[in-house]
């Protein structure tokens, strides 16, 4: 089965580009207070008083950057990586879902029992970066199995005859 829908493999470099200058905004916004001036907003229809609209171009570039990085084509596409592919999404959905639910439960504790208090933010800002990590979750995976895959022997893994 051939794989569809998968991207040219150059496209891996031009996300990787993105994915790192998406990442150093969204340090340098967060943490340092920084953001880029052409982006900042008076008073507009959809917000009341001044802001910027560093966070959403950040967001935008990281997630296009793991998109580039995740669905772009390997240089020996075959069938095993079709399903090294499957599978690593079938985990990344089962493993960002459950930590989504983890994330609400912790939301809903809070506001019984304060002293998670500072775990609800994490929380709360984890599940704002859902696409980010069903993306990283994924990519992650992928290399693993991809890693795991390599060590395999091509004779197709025989397990019993290897000499102790």
């Amino acid at each position: 089965m051939k794989p569809k829908l998968l991207l040219p493999s150059y496209l891996k470099i031009i996300g990787l580009f993105l994915a790192v200058t998406g990442m150093v905004l969204w340090y340098l916004f967060l943490f340092q207070n920084r953001e880029i001036p052409f982006l900042r907003y008076e008073d507009n229809m959809l917000y009341l008083g001044a802001g910027t609209y560093t966070d959403e171009v950040y967001i935008t570039l990281c997630i296009t950057g793991l998109i580039f990085i995740g669905f772009s084509k390997l240089k020996e596409e075959s069938e095993t990586s079709y399903f090294l592919r499957l599978n690593s999404l079938y985990w990344s959905v089962l493993i960002n879902c459950l930590l989504t639910t983890f994330f609400f439960l912790v939301e809903i504790l809070a506001d019984k029992i304060e002293a998670i208090d500072k775990l609800s933010t994490i929380c709360f800002y984890l599940a704002i970066y859902y696409p980010l990590t069903l993306l990283a979750i994924f990519i992650g995976r992928f290399i693993y199995l991809r890693s795991r895959a390599k060590k395999v022997d091509p004779v197709g893994s025989l397990q019993f005859l290897k000499n102790k």
